[in-house]
């Protein structure tokens, strides 16, 4: 014999914070940047700036309750082997990126051009544990590897006003995840 529920509404019965069930999704916020922006390197190495308008301001429902932050990012490069750094900022997240070593830069996730006029999409998540429910500002950070050449997001190197060429969107979801 099998069981069915069926109801028309579910409403939480005292605690103002609304129905959670762990492991789903809470509440979901979404930033898109449309608009070009040029990163010139600053002369040294790794130098990491919020990508574009990339920053959202987030308050977690539940102290206890877990972030989930991606992001989506076109990046592209006028200049050869050369790679571009990405990581978030705010919350917990510093623990985001890989171990220390010497004097390695620590990134959640990178990208190499091997060609001065190359671009990707670059995708990249991180579970973040804030452990607060007071507003956050979450940013999408991103970093030329090296002292020369400038990284470009949401264009293609070649910016020519044509229909063969692409500008594009890119992205931060964050989504609060009940535990």
């Amino acid at each position: 014999m099998s069981s069915r529920i069926l109801v028309d509404e579910i409403q939480e019965k005292t605690s103002g914070a609304g129905i959670q069930a762990a492991g789903h999704v809470v509440q979901v916020v979404q930033k898109i940047d449309t608009a070009v922006t040029t990163i010139t390197n600053s002369g040294s190495h790794a130098t990491f700036s919020t990508c574009g308008s990339l920053s959202q301001s987030f308050t977690p429902i539940s102290s206890s309750n877990k972030v989930l932050l991606r992001a989506s990012v076109f990046v592209s490069t006028n200049t050869a082997d050369r790679l571009a750094f990405f990581k978030f900022g705010g919350g917990n997240t510093a623990s985001g990126v890989g171990d220390a070593g010497g004097s390695r830069s620590r990134v959640l996730a990178a990208h190499y051009f091997q060609n001065a006029a190359d671009g990707t999409q670059v995708t990249f998540e991180y579970l973040d544990s804030p452990a607060t429910a007071s507003a956050i500002t979450y940013t999408v950070q991103v970093a030329p590897n090296y002292n020369s050449g400038n990284l470009y997001i949401n264009r293609y190197t070649n910016d020519t006003d044509a229909a063969y060429i692409p500008r594009t969107a890119s992205t931060l979801t964050i989504m609060e995840i009940g535990q």
